[in-house]
């Protein structure tokens, strides 16, 4: 079946029809259809003349979201019930303590930096622990904010800031991950104030987990500077006298977003896959939109539970034995992956880094004059044997 994706059908209804149409096919090229067209309603939602028809789509997509899971737990972009998106950390050259997460079209930024600072005067006298900030802005253009204008879309940025700067303090900062009394350098006086910027770039659902990834990574990334007390002052070590030494982080948590459905139970166990839980992993923005309820878990490196939040509640859902018997060893096993890539992507950008030194090392070398008469004394030495 042709889906035209440069001139979108007028009748909503008939489109419905065909992208469940293409759904039950059951056909990676189908379903990879389906989440194109409906990634192209979301660009013309803004568009003058369409803004009617694909926002009554995009309205309307949570029902094709919930008929699609009753009729043998499709997703509409064609995924596994508990797959996650593609995945990638990328740390941009040269500075530290920057990181790119990106969870399908879900795109995060983040940027660690660190300062010195008197102890503030609302603080205790013998204060022992450094400070921790975060930053966050959203995009007016990502997400649903995309079909607001003027002020409706500032708001709901700022409303998205904030709440995406408060899960990340409960997944970060309350759970002690970043152990912030060796931030202290003199306790009452100096103390380091790190503080995180994190930019939401570009929203297709799950931007909490996208966030969180990328904060943790640019946290294990960064280098702050080597610092040490004499006669009563701070002296800081530039990277040329000491290398830079690494955040103390205690864990490293992995958010996963998950997203409980109350379909029937002839469906349940199409719905969620082996097990039949009525759950899905890692939902786009109208998963999110159509779940009865949604649960936020915490795993970190060595696959302990660090964190748990439910939000919402279906009449008919059990919490307790969808969490405990189906949803936890599914998400620790993917979490496993996810430290995985993550270290693998670090291991990655310290082999490039230490290449990019060795190559500016041996160019300075070679406009020195260095490199060129170390070749040349190689004769003389030879003649001397």
């Amino acid at each position: 079946m042709a889906v035209n994706l440069v001139n979108p059908p007028r009748n909503t209804s008939h489109t419905h029809e065909n992208i469940f149409r293409l759904l039950l096919l059951d056909n990676a090229a189908a379903r990879e259809s389906v989440g194109r067209l409906l990634t192209y309603y979301r660009r013309v939602a803004t568009l003058p003349g369409m803004t009617l028809v694909a926002s009554y789509l995009l309205a309307s997509e949570s029902l094709l979201v919930s008929k699609a899971l009753e009729a043998g737990g499709l997703r509409l972009h064609g995924r596994e019930a508990h797959q996650l998106r593609p995945l990638s950390f990328t740390f941009p050259l040269p500075e530290r303590g920057r990181c790119m997460a990106r969870i399908g079209e879900t795109q995060a930024f983040a940027s660690v930096s660190a300062d010195i600072v008197d102890v503030p005067d609302s603080a205790s006298s013998m204060t022992r622990h450094g400070l921790l900030e975060f930053h966050v802005r959203v995009d007016h253009a990502s997400g649903s904010a995309a079909n607001a204008g003027g002020q409706q879309a500032y708001r709901h940025a700022q409303d998205s800031a904030q709440h995406i700067a408060r899960y990340l303090e409960r997944v970060i900062k309350t759970s002690k991950a970043l152990d912030t009394e060796l931030l202290c350098i003199v306790a009452g006086q100096k103390l380091w104030s790190v503080r995180v910027d994190v930019a939401l770039l570009s929203d297709d659902g799950n931007c909490l987990d996208c966030c969180a990834w990328a904060v943790i990574a640019a946290l294990r990334h960064y280098r702050r500077p080597e610092v040490t007390v004499r006669s009563g002052h701070v002296v800081v070590f530039g990277p040329e006298e000491r290398d830079p030494v690494p955040l103390a982080l205690h864990h490293t948590p992995i958010t996963f977003r998950c997203a409980i459905f109350d379909v029937t139970e002839t469906t349940a166990g199409h719905a969620a896959g082996a097990g039949g839980a009525r759950w899905l992993l890692d939902p786009s923005a109208s998963e999110a939109d159509a779940a009865s309820a949604t649960v936020d878990l915490a795993i970190d490196e060595v696959g302990n539970l660090c964190g748990l939040r439910m939000n919402g509640a279906g009449s008919d859902i059990d919490f307790a034995s969808t969490v405990r018997d189906s949803m936890l060893p599914t998400v620790t096993a993917v979490a496993a992956k996810v430290h995985l890539d993550l270290n693998s992507a670090l291991a990655e950008d310290e082999a490039r880094r230490k290449s990019t030194y060795m190559k500016r090392f041996e160019w300075a070398k070679l406009r020195l004059g260095v490199a060129k008469r170390e070749r040349s004394d190689e004769p003389i030495a030879a003649a001397a044997a």
